[in-house]
């Protein structure tokens, strides 16, 4: 079936490949019959000054006919089955890649709008031969130009969007760095185009360069709060205290205290415990003392103990069971302290300072682990006959 589905394929192609070689010398011979009927009509009007178009004339609007006809020929044979032919015959990742993740289905749509603005144009082009005087042509070709411009600034947004999608689910990879450089590369994209339009209007590139700086400034005033967010976002990117996912608050606010869900050129959102979402404007991070407890490598466990007076003489030997109990832990880090130790005497109790580390740094696990820490420690001062203060 498979090499059923690619003879028919070529043969639909080879077919395509005929039927264009007859548009081309059918073109050619009425090219020559339009030519050669303008030579006899044009030789019987008395006009001195009119002359007929010159052979390099003619070849150009032979040419751009041809990739006029080129054009209809291509949509008539669908853009999206040749460029799925091409990502078959010639795209080197295809059996690891579809055409739908391709970067030649990145270009489908644009080669769609590119072929029909451009033969749009071209038909408008030959209607208005006639008023070549009144310099109209001029302005469709122009028009063209910036076709061309738009249909390649969209397959190169659109390709940058799939590369950004692609690396988006790879677990390696930094989302917030993805995210940045494909946003920083959209914009280079759509300020590069915005200049070469304005070049191709005729506009004077370098005046509006210095007309943006003058702006620029202006703008700097009257938004500085604004720019201060899209910086402040910026450099949450660069320096990447905290990405999308983790956890975060701050010791001087203590309504900043959740996950982050998307850090945005201006706000990031920051969902609460309580679910409840809170949007902090990017500037404030450059100001503000943020915690990531997400990037902990272990959780404390640290318990005060008070013991009776009258226990004084079994203390030191509670503190030493407690920490055979620590050191048998399987869920305490080994490579983190284990310290057990009287802090101090006071007129009503004595006072154990105990502390440890998780090897989990999930909330469920400390919990767990914590339980059974004091859990041990109550089965201690029951064994040894004492009791808490």
């Amino acid at each position: 079936e498979v090499i059923s589905s690619e003879s028919q394929e070529s043969e639909r192609l080879s077919n395509l490949a005929k039927s264009t070689k007859r548009i081309y010398v059918r073109a050619s011979e009425f090219m020559q019959r339009v030519q050669d009927g303008a030579t006899r009509t044009l030789q019987m009007i008395p006009v001195d000054d009119l002359r007929l178009p010159s052979q390099r004339q003619m070849i150009k609007l032979f040419w751009e006919v041809l990739i006029v006809l080129g054009l209809l020929a291509l949509l008539r044979a669908g853009v999206s089955t040749t460029l799925k032919w091409l990502h078959r015959k010639i795209d080197p990742n295809r059996d690891a890649l579809p055409y739908e993740q391709s970067v030649f289905e990145c270009m489908q749509r644009p080669l769609e709008f590119l072929s029909v603005f451009t033969v749009g144009t071209s038909l408008a082009e030959v209607v208005s031969r006639p008023l070549v005087a009144t310099g109209f042509l001029k302005y469709i070709r122009v028009l063209r130009e910036l076709g061309v411009i738009i249909a390649a600034t969209w397959f190169l947004m659109r390709w940058v969007d799939r590369i950004r999608s692609r690396f988006a689910v790879d677990q390696r990879v930094d989302k917030a760095q993805v995210d940045t450089v494909s946003r920083i590369v959209t914009m280079i994209v759509a300020i590069i185009a915005t200049l070469i339009s304005f070049d191709t209007l005729g506009v004077n590139v370098q005046t509006v360069l210095a007309f943006g700086g003058i702006g620029g400034v202006a703008i700097g005033f009257a938004g500085r709060e604004i720019m201060s967010n899209f910086f402040g976002g910026f450099m949450i990117y660069v320096t990447r205290p905290f990405v999308v996912g983790e956890w975060i608050r701050s010791i001087e606010n203590e309504q900043l205290d959740g996950t982050v869900e998307q850090i945005g050129w201006y706000m990031t959102r920051v969902r609460k415990w309580d679910k409840r979402p809170l949007y902090v404007p990017n500037s404030r991070f450059t100001t503000l003392v943020v915690e990531n407890p997400s990037r902990m490598s272990n959780r404390r466990i640290r318990q005060d103990i008070k013991l009776r007076l009258e226990d004084l003489p079994k203390a030191e030997k509670i503190c030493n069971d407690i920490l055979e109990k620590l050191m048998a832990n399987p869920d305490l880090d080994p490579k983190q302290h284990r310290i057990v130790n009287i802090e101090n005497i006071t007129m009503n109790a004595i006072c154990i300072w105990i502390s440890c580390y998780t090897k989990s740094v999930f909330l469920s696990d400390f919990r767990r682990v914590q339980q059974e820490v004091i859990l041990d420690v109550v089965d201690v001062i029951r064994a040894n006959n004492a009791g808490l203060a």
